[in-house]
């Protein structure tokens, strides 16, 4: 950001300086949902035990299900509604839908296959685990995502400078 910002100001955008920008912040806004996707199996398989993993997996898979049937056909019928009106006015209809039909229902497809992914490769760590045996190991992943969220709050969330304003925007 602060590297777009001084691309701001000497008044040399270019597309690759854009791209790149929203490359990196987009990557950052990423670290913390993929963390707590990739941590919640094991943290509910290990503290809870195996039948509130496969609990939580048929709850992540039914919610991911109708949220994407939702968000599709909301996308749908914007960009099918921006189309009808030809206005001007509808271009947001038209942005917001295509995004939310195309790429909303990919990421959600993603999300529950990698907590399929982790669930499967843990649970036979906990197969031999009676109930409540060792629920104290759960903490170590609970601890992770505490750490990673402070980690991730220092590093991009508190550091970020605020844009001075250009000789453009004050005039404006």
């Amino acid at each position: 950001l602060v590297e777009a910002q001084k691309q701001l100001d000497s008044d040399s955008i270019t597309t690759d300086g854009c791209v790149n920008a929203a490359n990196v912040v987009s990557h950052q806004e990423m670290i913390l949902p993929c963390l707590y996707v990739s941590m919640s199996p094991l943290i509910v398989g290990i503290l809870v035990g195996p039948q509130a993993l496969a609990a939580m997996l048929v709850g992540s898979i039914a919610s991911g299900f109708l949220l994407g049937s939702t968000l599709s056909n909301t996308g749908s019928a914007l960009t099918h509604a921006s189309k009808y009106t030809k206005l001007g006015s509808t271009s947001v209809g038209s942005t917001v839908g295509c995004v939310m039909n195309g790429a909303v229902g990919t990421a959600l497809a993603t999300l529950i296959k990698l907590m399929a992914i982790v669930s499967l490769t843990v649970s036979p760590l906990m197969g031999a685990w009676t109930e409540w045996g060792q629920w104290y190991f759960g903490f170590i992943p609970f601890g992770v995502c505490v750490v990673g969220t402070v980690v991730v709050a220092v590093s991009f969330w508190m550091n970020v400078e605020e844009p001075t304003p250009t000789a453009a925007t004050e005039e404006a």
